[in-house]
Parts: structure tokens; sequence; C-alpha cells
């Protein structure tokens, strides 16, 4: 079987963690497990279902389009990557980087996280830079934002939002510290 195309696998519900002594589901201890499941969730998901078969048929599509286009696709993403692009940017879901910037994969290296927060202190960003840099040897670091962003909106609300309250913190920083600059744009976009 061609590398990166066996498609997605389902987490087990839960197992029993007998060193620790802890039931751990997905891979979460008792009370973050009871925390996440606390947050409001969408009123269906395919877990719920019990069903994957809309991500399988997408990923057999996906893979069948490559390999109909290059039937080396798959062997030569397997050889290794050499992006010349480390792009920083926000989780949002409604488009993909490589997508926007009409990139196909192995062309960009990706770190995405909520509102596209840098934060000197966040050691996955950190080691992702030092990684695409030092050993991927990528030629541009590109930090892109924008419109719309649910997360600097959630920032600019007088109001907690529990567990992403502490990455949060970093944006309305920046708000405090210049809510002059801020107070002066009237055009909404910008």
């Amino acid at each position: 079987s061609a590398p990166f195309s066996s498609g997605p696998t389902r987490a087990p519900s839960s197992y029993s963690n007998k060193k620790h002594g802890q039931s751990v589901a997905a891979g979460c201890p008792d009370t973050l497990l009871s925390k996440l499941k606390s947050i409001n969730k969408p009123s269906s998901s395919i877990w719920d279902k019990n069903d994957l078969s809309e991500i399988m048929t997408g990923n057999a599509a996906y893979r069948a389009s490559k390999l109909a286009k290059n039937p080396e696709y798959f062997k030569n993403l397997a050889k290794g990557q050499s992006p010349q692009y480390l792009l920083i940017g926000c989780s949002d879901s409604r488009v993909g980087a490589q997508e926007l910037m009409q990139l196909d994969q192995g062309q960009l290296f990706i770190h995405r996280n909520i509102a596209n927060v840098f934060v000197p202190t966040d050691l996955n960003l950190l080691s992702v830079i030092f990684y695409s840099v030092n050993v991927l040897k990528v030629k541009d670091i590109i930090v892109l934002g924008h419109y719309e962003c649910g997360g600097v909106r959630a920032a600019s609300q007088n109001q907690d939002l529990g567990l992403i309250e502490h990455w949060l913190s970093n944006i309305r920083d920046v708000q405090r510290l210049h809510k002059e600059e801020l107070a002066g744009i009237t055009d909404g976009e910008k």
C-alpha cells in the first residue's frame, strides 16, 4: 500500500491505563476529558453516528485523483519534503493554506493555532520554526492573518470563555497596549 493513503483511523473510545490507575479516553486523563465533554459540541458528529463513510469516500476520491494524474505521487511524497515556505496561520477551517496559495502537498510547511498568535514561549511554534529553518531549510516564513477571525473576535469580548482564556490573553495584551491605535481604525476590514 502506498504511504499517506490508508485513510483516517478512529481512536479507541476508551482504554484502561493500569500503570497509572486512571481511565483514559482517546489519550486524555479523566479531568481533561470531563472538561472537554462539557464544551458545547455540534449537534451531530461522524463519531456519534459511528460512520466514517464520508471521510473514507473523500479519502478514496482524493487518492484516486492524485494517482490518476501521477501514479508515483504518493511514492514521491514519501521520499521527503523540501518546502520553500513556512506558513504560520490561523486554525480557521474555512480555507486550506495550500489551496489558498495554489500549492501542492510538500511545498508549504504549516503551523496553525487559534487566531494566528505568535507567543515567544510556545514551544510547539518555536520547534516548528527551528525545524523548518534548520532542517527543512525554508527560504521564507509567511505569517498569514485573515478577515473575521473568530479568535480575535472572542478576545475582544468581555466574556469568560473557559479553557481558551489563557491563549486569548495574548491577544488581549496587544489590544490593551495598542488601545488608542486600534480605536482610531474606523474601517472594520482593517
